[in-house]
């Protein structure tokens, strides 16, 4: 962002915005006299970076995005699958204000923008490139839907391609294999009572899918399924984009970035590589890359599965994500093990600072098993670690 800031002469100042975000946490509970208690949240760029990340997370959990790369809400989380919005006939149904709901996603993207942060959201390269303005022409549709959903785009060219004969089928039957509809109108829901049937073309009902416009019919298929099907979402997110960054620095990253480079711009990367982490880790009060508890706590990382290990940095940084160029681009401060002379306690982070406190534990296990329960304890957290 810096790089297209100064393409636009703009100072990195006029870039940022200077007033921190403001938050409370509110107890759910109170006190003798019956008022709630609330604390206020100081916002040195812990709090922001927790708030962008989890204020995302409440989008993707909601029936306004889905993910063509997972299967159940089970793993709806994982790290790397890839979101899109839902087809407006089902945001209509799901939520009333849902247009609003997209320009405030549009407005946190922004946010994490302006202040260099990052988003744990994979958004489809369609709707990326609609976001930032770039266009799509027909030849882009196939290998676009090959990047968000592979299994689709086996079927659809399966379709295309005509293989269905040598085995004895017809497109009709084809099509029924391939949970395909046989008319130019698609059900984009599990739920026909709610939502009804899309029209891919005026009276697409009554039109069916025969061999000679089948290629019609995958291309207003895949138009309906990733632009035009989306249009009005992401007019609505873009409006929220506009708010917070203005229009020439967004058509300035799009003329100058690669649609990866964007992508890591807004989701920094999935792969949190330990080498790189510890490589760049700075320690404070007597500890260094030396000490027993710190060789402790790097076994303990490496010992981890993915998900735990993100769950570490968001507990130590307020963020899942690391930063694209990797954790020496950290912000403000590298991640810092610092030590403490207290034994009895669990491991505590300062996510404005990127800090641990790391008590100095008689044995590796000790460390790890209290390592786990900070972990367990704080989970999704928002407030003081």
């Amino acid at each position: 962002l810096d790089g297209v800031c100064s393409s636009l002469n703009l100072q990195d100042q006029s870039a940022r915005i200077s007033v921190p975000v403001e938050i409370e946490f509110r107890s759910g509970y109170a006190d003798d006299t019956g008022r709630e208690l609330v604390d206020e949240g100081e916002d040195q760029g812990g709090l922001r970076r927790q708030w962008l990340d989890r204020s995302s997370r409440h989008f993707l959990s909601s029936d306004l995005f889905r993910s063509p790369t997972q299967g159940s809400t089970a793993d709806r989380h994982d790290r790397g699958n890839i979101f899109v919005p839902s087809p407006e006939s089902v945001c209509r149904c799901v939520q009333d204000d849902w247009e609003e709901q997209f320009e405030l996603f549009g407005c946190i993207l922004g946010f994490a923008l302006l202040y260099k942060e990052t988003i744990p959201v994979h958004f489809g390269h369609n709707f990326l490139r609609s976001v930032f303005g770039l266009k799509t022409d027909a030849q882009d549709l196939l290998p676009l839907l090959e990047t968000l959903d592979r299994t689709l785009h086996t079927k659809v060219k399966y379709i295309l391609d005509g293989s269905y004969t040598t085995l004895g089928h017809n497109l009709q039957d084809a099509l029924d294999e391939c949970d395909l509809p046989r008319v130019f109108a698609v059900n984009e829901t599990n739920v026909p009572e709610l939502v009804a049937n899309t029209p891919l073309m005026e009276n697409g009902e009554n039109i069916s899918v025969t061999e000679q416009n089948k290629e019609d019919f995958v291309l207003a298929l895949l138009d309906h399924m990733l632009i035009s099907g989306l249009a009005r979402q992401v007019e609505c997110f873009r409006r929220g984009l506009l708010r917070v960054i203005p229009e020439e620095v967004i058509s300035r990253i799009a003329e100058l970035m690669s649609l990866k480079e964007i992508e890591l711009m807004v989701c920094g990367a999935d792969e949190i590589d330990v080498d790189d982490w510890e490589k760049y880790t700075q320690y404070e009060n007597g500890y260094t890359k030396d000490s027993q508890a710190v060789v402790w706590f790097w076994a303990a990382v490496r010992s981890m599965s993915h998900p735990l290990r993100a769950a570490l940095l968001s507990f130590a940084t307020g963020s899942s994500q690391v930063p694209s160029g990797g954790f020496r681009f950290l912000q403000p401060d590298l991640f810092t093990i610092q030590r403490v002379a207290v034994t009895d306690r669990c491991p505590e982070a300062h996510t404005c600072a990127n800090t641990i406190d790391l008590p100095e534990y008689s044995s590796a296990e000790e460390l790890a098993n209290r390592l786990h329960f900070a972990l367990a304890e704080t989970g999704d957290a928002f407030g003081r670690r």
